[in-house]
């Protein structure tokens, strides 16, 4: 959970790929962020970690300016990577492809990111790709070549606000260059354009495919993002964002495409993040010098110094991930704790409009650090708020009880009974122990004593006995859930999904990491074993915490 801090922060202003300069990130009503997922082959490692902080120091500067976001992030779960990895391992593409994500979500879970209110399989989304591609066809922005589909670049460009170059400001010998480095067929026979990007991949003998109005295939990379974008989101979007070898070809060609289907630009921001080395190389799953952010912490490691080591470094900058730069977070993590563990003084420090206006200069996160490490320094126990508004900005949670040194209070009147939901509202696998929770974004559910509350899109447990009753999803023929209590005692496994068609409510084994976009930050499944009974916050009233980040990253098994 986010802390409710006082006021509102600024709009934060961010560095903009495609004008090259900052740009305020305000949002025109809804806070739309689409973040590149990964290629589940490997375990994710501290590159990976280093974008999804960024990302997060972002959602969490938007939700202290009183803005609703709405996050997405694909996975790459078909892909050639990914088979490659399967075929030399001997494992099935599936398999390889579940359980890298599942690792990844353990690994942002650890470290403290706000999951997404959408986590997509590309798998997932085989229908939308394709019938998007048979849209592209019939404009004439897209044709083929044998078995396969190919964006016609110049099509686009007469017929759409994109043009080739828009988002990356690079001249056609680099993206040549980059086009064949980074998944491109530049030498392709038949094509219209060298860098004409593939759209649909035709079934291969021994390669996964699926059966669609297109014909037997499977989806080429740019396209995935951009259909998964449109479907979940409003375009254009407040930010795309990803790592910074994705700004050619994958955003380009994704703006190009989303373009070319809606009429408007994919987003009004791109956004990327630099890239990291290790003894001196890029690190990377193709060169297999990684840092895992799982081993770190699988060896004692604490995540959050984890995340103060990315945090000391400018999101935008190539870097390099050394000993010496975890020793120094850890020594740091050591000093910060001691300082909370003082107790609080009188007055204030300043420290929240410090770490507001660090941060909204394109999330100067090293600035917002070390103004934390001289209020440590100083000698002062930390003032009222301040433990608050670091966890809240900079997701650092030295003491459990942060929130309540922001002086909040438990509820003392019922919670306010449930509203309408998400469309794709989901539940948690039940068993001993358990409850089932229903994804309802910004609404209430009415929940006993004793039984996780959820307000204002935050899940708490009580340190009371575990729930007696279990919280259903009920899916309306609308696509429409609402949240109750179910009426049968100690009916934690009793969860009821109806639809006419097919269920709004999705089981722990669904790929997709959904909630509700209605709301300021939502709710997310949660993994409730994972979690002792005793010694966790009561339940706080809306006004007691901001919403967002209650929810904890999903099994995608």
């Amino acid at each position: 959970m986010v802390p409710r801090l006082p006021g509102h922060g600024p709009v934060p202003r961010i560095y903009d790929t495609a004008t090259r300069q900052l740009v305020e990130a305000r949002p025109i009503a809804v806070a739309g962020l689409y973040v590149c997922g990964i290629t589940p082959y490997d375990a994710s490692h501290i590159g990976h970690a280093a974008t999804y902080l960024a990302y997060d120091t972002l959602i969490r500067l938007w939700l202290d300016a009183d803005y609703t976001v709405r996050y997405v992030q694909n996975t790459t779960d078909i892909d050639d990577p990914l088979l490659e990895r399967a075929a030399a391992t001997g494992v099935d593409w599936r398999t390889l492809a579940a359980e890298q994500t599942e690792l990844f979500r353990r690994d942002m879970e650890s470290l403290g990111v706000i999951p997404p209110d959408h986590y997509v399989a590309v798998t997932e989304m085989i229908v939308q790709v394709s019938d998007a591609v048979r849209r592209l066809l019939d404009r004439g922005s897209a044709y083929r070549v044998d078995d396969d589909i190919y964006f016609d670049n110049a099509a686009a460009a007469a017929s759409s606000p994109w043009h080739l170059g828009q988002e990356s400001n690079l001249d056609r010998p680099t993206m040549l260059e980059l086009f064949a480095e980074r998944g491109g067929d530049p030498e392709r026979p038949g094509k219209r354009d060298a860098l004409d990007p593939l759209l649909w991949r035709g079934a291969r003998d021994g390669e996964p495919s699926w059966e669609t109005v297109l014909g037997a295939g499977r989806p080429g990379w740019h396209i995935e993002c951009s259909v998964i974008a449109q479907e979940f989101l409003d375009v254009p979007l407040t930010v795309n964002g990803g790592g910074s070898d994705l700004v050619f070809p994958h955003h380009e060609f994704s703006a190009g495409h989303t373009a070319a289907l809606a009429g408007r630009t994919l987003a009004s921001l791109y956004s990327h993040t630099g890239l990291v080395a290790y003894r001196g190389e890029k690190m990377s799953k193709s060169l297999g010098n990684l840092v895992l952010v799982s081993s770190l912490v699988d060896s004692g490691v604490d995540a959050r110094a984890i995340r103060l080591a990315v945090l000391s470094q400018r999101y935008r900058d190539d870097w390099e991930w050394t000993d010496e730069l975890l020793a120094e977070a850890q020594q740091r993590l050591a000093s910060w704790s001691a300082w909370a563990s003082r107790g609080r003084s009188a007055g204030t420090t300043g420290i929240l409009d410090e770490l507001r206006v660090a941060l909204m200069y394109d999330l100067d996160t090293p600035a917002a650090v070390a103004a934390v490490d001289a209020l440590a320094a100083g000698g002062s126990a930390p003032a009222e708020g301040d433990l608050a508004a670091i966890d809240a900005l900079l997701g650092i949670r030295l003491v459990r009880d942060a929130i309540d040194s922001a002086g909040l209070d438990p509820p003392s009147a019922t919670l306010p009974t449930a509203a309408p939901a998400s469309r794709r509202a989901i539940t948690t696998a039940a068993s001993a122990g358990r409850t089932r929770i229903c994804n309802f974004g910004r609404r209430y559910c009415n929940a006993p004593a004793g039984a996780w509350g959820g307000v204002s899109g935050v899940f708490l447990r009580s340190t009371h006995t575990p729930p007696e009753e279990a919280i259903r999803c009920l899916s309306s023929p609308s696509r429409r859930s609402v949240c109750r209590n179910s009426t049968s005692p100690r009916s934690s496994s009793m969860t009821s999904c109806a639809h006419s068609q097919r269920s709004a409510c999705r089981t722990s084994t669904s790929r997709r990491l959904s909630r509700s976009s209605n709301g300021p930050r939502s709710i997310y499944r949660l993994s409730i074993s994972a979690r002792p009974w005793q010694g966790l916050p009561r339940p706080l009233t809306s006004d007691g915490v901001r919403s967002g980040g209650a929810g904890r990253w999903l099994s995608a098994g």
